[in-house]
């Protein structure tokens, strides 16, 4: 399994740089570790001797909605806190399940592409 640590510095290093810092971009932090987690949690199940990527949250279909799913449970938990709240945090999660992707594709398990009849490995 791949470590969270280059996921986490990645995600929010990308997200500090489209967010101005405030509140929100706290909640879009959090969205941003949150899908992080998720993925990895989610999306690996063990093979022979080690965990391997499964399409359920690791495809260029699927990681998007993971994001947005995770910004919008943060966003509408902590939305007290802020009237752009949600957004912040949709747009923490989005880019994390880009990060999270394009790192999961520079290494040897790659990430799910969808081809014309099924999600092949890339």
């Amino acid at each position: 399994m791949a470590r969270l640590d280059t996921h986490y510095a990645l995600s929010l290093g990308v997200t500090a740089m489209i967010l101005k810092i405030s509140i929100p971009t706290l909640l879009g932090f959090v969205a941003a570790v949150g899908t992080d987690w998720v993925i990895d949690t989610f999306g690996h199940t063990w093979g022979r001797h080690w965990f391997r990527r499964t399409p359920l949250t690791h495809s260029i279909i699927t990681a998007p909605f993971v994001g947005l799913g995770v910004g919008l449970l943060i966003g509408v938990l902590f939305q007290f806190a802020h009237i752009f709240a949600i957004g912040q945090a949709v747009v923490g999660g989005l880019v994390a399940s880009g990060c999270h992707l394009f790192l999961d594709s520079l290494t040897e398990g790659g990430i799910f592409i969808p081809s014309r009849f099924k999600v092949k490995k890339k």
